[in-house]
């Protein structure tokens, strides 16, 4: 395989942003592991720092408090775009996608950055099939334009990555170590290995290490906590409460609470689901090593601390996934430089086989978010919608995937629309309060029946309990899991027919519900 240009590596990396962009568009929504970022995003960009007292976090707080740094930074350089986009007729929703493509933007180039140190370090083409596995995967990408704290980590990992391919462990040092302090707090499972490594190897010496450490974390609290501390009201630096809270519930008494696996979850089901084919070949390059050992085995053995947490998450893991596909794509680079053809049929037919997973995976995340649909979906019904009962069967909302960044029509009455928590939860945020100004949107908690009769639309998965006052106009159909007894039909039915059926089970649909109209006699 003979050495890429510049201009190859960068199609690359314009590959894996251009993923992100598909998935961004299928899926424009987020959940509620993103809110406190996409809520903090928005009021930046709509209020500013000017008017604090209208900022979502003032009301719903959440469990543990996060750092404002990543989304009052982006949000507050993008507000003037986003400005603009509302003055050309756009729909709110169109600043998020503006906000979330930035971030995907950061993010890919990142990886281009990874990218370029291994293409100098390791067998022509890695660079670049680094980066084409990882557009094929669907997880990286997908997460890439999310606003999580582990996105914004996850960005400075990946320089700091890039700085240890470049043999610069002093600026990975760095790199990392703001990502530690401002963001996640538990980077520090990839940094113990990760270090242990660079002191075996004599690539960076204790006492340099320590100093650039320290530098650097008092770098990054001088940014995150006097910003941190002036939007939440009180002096605090977010991720050591973080730590405090999560040390505490990873001890077994409030980890069930958020969910356990097994010990070796991530190595079974976590890691091949992300990785798909480039995780056997991970594992064939840290045995064969062609220079991506020591990359590999810092993976693995951060993977193997976190599997020692009782709560398991796929992104707790993230930074472990791009050195596993830098092996798999060193496997794949020598392959192709050694059996040409041969070589290039593999490589093509593990990028399809890739793509065929994702695509899967994509179809079934669209169906993530009833909630931001059924929102989008109110807002473009109109007043004279016909409802019906709700133990009828409901008309659904027709835009699955059908991204329509237009403003809706404005509103003819005012009116006062109520999103209970599975909604919330599934894909409702700021940006797509279309009306606000008109309408009021309230997520007010624990409201008994008589509450809700004071407002004049519902989103809720709770339909069947407000049949008296309350008609259904629309149902959001969600992907609840997959329903193993219709894989083999719906395998079936894509290669007899092309089509593919639901694979999805009750139990997260989202409902539109309007208050009944009084009845004409």
């Amino acid at each position: 395989m003979a050495p890429p240009d510049g201009w190859a590596l960068g199609a690359a990396a314009a590959a894996v942003a251009a993923a992100s962009f598909v998935h961004l568009t299928l899926c424009p929504y987020t959940k509620v592991e993103e809110s406190f970022n996409v809520q903090a995003a928005h009021d930046a960009m709509t209020y500013g720092v000017g008017r604090l007292a209208e900022w979502d976090h003032l009301q719903f707080p959440g469990v543990v408090p996060r750092s404002f740094v990543g989304s009052l930074t982006l949000g507050g350089l993008l507000a003037p775009l986003a400005e603009l986009l509302r003055s050309f007729g756009y729909a709110h929703t169109a600043s998020l996608l503006l906000y979330r493509g930035a971030l995907a933007s950061l993010g890919a180039h990142a990886f281009w950055r990874v990218a370029d140190r291994a293409e100098r370090r390791m067998e022509p083409g890695t660079g670049v099939l680094f980066l084409l596995l990882t557009a094929c995967q669907f997880h990286l990408p997908f997460y890439l334009s999310r606003p999580l704290p582990n996105t914004f980590a996850f960005a400075l990992v990946l320089h700091g990555f890039a700085s240890w391919l470049d043999a610069r462990p002093a600026a990975a040092t760095a790199w990392i170590s703001a990502a530690l302090v401002v963001f996640r707090c538990d980077v520090a499972v990839l940094a113990l290995p990760l270090g242990a490594a660079w002191l075996l190897r004599g690539e960076l010496s204790l006492l340099r290490g320590v100093a650039v450490g320290l530098a650097s974390t008092a770098v990054a609290l001088l940014l995150t906590v006097p910003i941190d501390s002036h939007l939440w009201g009180r002096w605090l630096w977010p991720e050591l409460e973080v730590f405090r809270f999560n040390a505490l519930a990873n001890r077994g008494t409030n980890s069930e609470a958020w969910g356990t696996m097994p010990p070796l979850w991530y190595f079974a089901s976590a890691l091949p689901r992300a990785l798909t084919l480039s995780y056997p070949l991970a594992l064939l390059g840290l045995g064969l090593g062609l220079g991506v050992r020591k990359y590999a085995a810092v993976a693995l053995l951060s993977v193997g601390l976190y599997s020692a947490l009782p709560h398991k998450e796929l992104r707790f893991i993230f930074p472990a996934l791009p050195l596993l596909t830098l092996s798999a794509a060193a496997v794949l680079a020598r392959l192709a430089r050694r059996h040409r053809r041969g070589g290039r049929v593999v490589i093509v037919g593990v990028l399809g086989a890739c793509a065929a997973l994702t695509a899967v995976f994509a179809s079934a995340a669209m169906r993530n978010y009833p909630g931001g649909r059924a929102l989008d979906c109110l807002h473009r019904l109109g007043p004279d919608a016909a409802g019906v009962a709700v133990s009828a069967d409901a008309p659904d909302c027709d835009n699955v995937g059908a991204l329509n960044l237009t403003r809706p029509d404005a509103p003819t009455l005012p009116a006062r629309v109520h999103i209970d928590v599975a909604a919330a939860q599934q894909g409702v945020s700021r940006f797509g309060e279309e009306f606000r100004g008109d309408w009021t949107y309230s997520k007010a908690e624990d409201l008994e029946l008589k509450d809700l009769s004071a407002y004049d639309y519902l989103l809720t998965a709770a339909a069947d309990q407000l049949d008296t006052e309350f008609e259904v106009l629309r149902r959001v159909r969600c992907f609840g899991g997959l329903d193993y007894e219709a894989v083999v039909k719906t395998l079936g039915l894509c290669l007899v027919s092309g089509g593919c059926v639901s694979m999805g089970v009750d139990g997260c649909d989202i409902f539109i519900l309007r208050r009944r109209r009084p009845q004409a006699y």
